[in-house]
């Protein structure tokens, strides 16, 4: 039998034995039939002076929520934590400025200059307002993440030395849910979390679980990869196989990333590595461990062996048929094992009968 997963912007063949149990694991990615209306009532949360926006890729649905509901008095702020690449960010930016035009949007790294325009707008903001909108993705790894995301508003705001003037500041949020190709499906407010239509239920776990982020740009590097394993890594036995599938073409990823897995290689204080555990990087690394507690993880990349095996410590193959075979020796030909083809938007829930791929709606 043969199955394909996206690496980069080409896909990759490997082979199953006819013994092996295979499921494919794939979202339905059903459009909200209220869509129109929720969407419609957005304006009242889009109203906000200050809206922050959580960024993952595609841009496509974010601009689609925010054209036509924004003002010029709108202040924007931009985080792209989950790229891990300031360069990126910047190219976000000139993007969304080329399609919104009319609204004055920053990034979140531009705060780090205490003389700068947007410090000076921001600290003229919590004089005068106390509403802040938050839009972020509910993607699976945002489960993981959801109480840095919640308190996402009062770290920017702590860059201004006005912040105790608003010590009540009201932080709504707006969660957008949308296809790998960028299809808005569902915009929901209220509680973080991931959206329904990611959930995928399974009967049982598996002894090898492959995932593929869902190609470029969601496998640009390991930092970005990684989270696409937080929805899919409790469907692998005690003992099991996570085989991940990644380009990786910006290597490691994030700065921060890398010189956290250099400390944690080189067993540096441990108040550093509890210290971490408060941003972002240091909570994917936790989870990275937690999940080689349990399982094994290969990486079928072209990323230097000397990169992954000496700061990930995780085995590299250049091949999805040559990471299989090692996983058919562990576990035998008879080996049960989950496809994922887009892992970054797919959330493996274990308990419940899988639901036949002609069923699902």
């Amino acid at each position: 039998m043969e199955y394909w997963l996206r690496r980069g912007d080409a896909e990759y063949s490997f082979d199953a034995p006819e013994e092996a149990s295979i499921y494919e694991a794939q979202p339905s990615f059903k459009t909200a039939e209220d869509i129109g209306d929720k969407l419609a009532k957005m304006n009242e949360f889009l109203n906000s002076r200050l809206i922050l926006i959580d960024y993952a890729h595609p841009l496509e649905p974010y601009v689609n929520l925010l054209k036509g509901r924004v003002s010029q008095d709108t202040l924007m702020i931009l985080t792209c934590w989950r790229l891990g690449d300031e360069r990126k960010e910047l190219k976000i930016l000139q993007e969304i400025k080329s399609r919104l035009p009319n609204v004055n949007v920053y990034s979140a790294s531009q705060l780090k200059n205490p003389s700068g325009e947007l410090l000076n707008r921001l600290s003229e903001f919590i004089k005068e307002e106390g509403e802040v909108t938050c839009i972020y993705p509910m993607t699976p790894i945002t489960e993981l993440v959801s109480p840095m995301l919640e308190n996402l508003a009062s770290w920017i705001l702590t860059w201004t030395r006005d912040v105790e003037q608003n010590e009540y500041l009201n932080v709504r949020f707006v969660g957008i849910a949308h296809d790998p190709k960028g299809t808005l499906i569902d915009v929901t407010s209220g509680k973080v979390g991931c959206h329904a239509a990611y959930v995928v239920e399974l009967k049982n776990q598996f002894d090898c679980v492959l995932v593929s982020p869902g190609g470029t740009p969601y496998d640009d590097s390991f930092y970005q990869s990684l989270q696409s394993l937080y929805g899919v890594y409790q469907s692998v036995k005690k003992g099991g196989t996570i085989i991940l599938a990644a380009e990786c073409i910006d290597g490691i990823g994030s700065r921060e990333f890398a010189k956290l897995l250099s400390a944690k290689r080189k067993k540096e204080a441990g108040q550093e590595a509890r210290d971490s555990k408060t941003t972002f990087e240091g909570t994917l690394l936790d989870f990275l461990g937690r999940i080689k507690e349990k399982s094994r993880i290969y990486l079928v990349s072209p990323i230097p062996r000397t990169i992954a095996q000496s700061f990930l410590e995780i085995k590299v193959f250049d091949t999805l048929q040559d990471a299989v075979q090692q996983a058919i020796r562990l576990h035998s030909r008879s080996l049960s094992m989950c496809v994922v083809p887009y892992g970054n938007f797919t959330c493996l829930v274990v308990g419940k009968e899988a639901i036949p791929e002609e069923q699902r709606m």
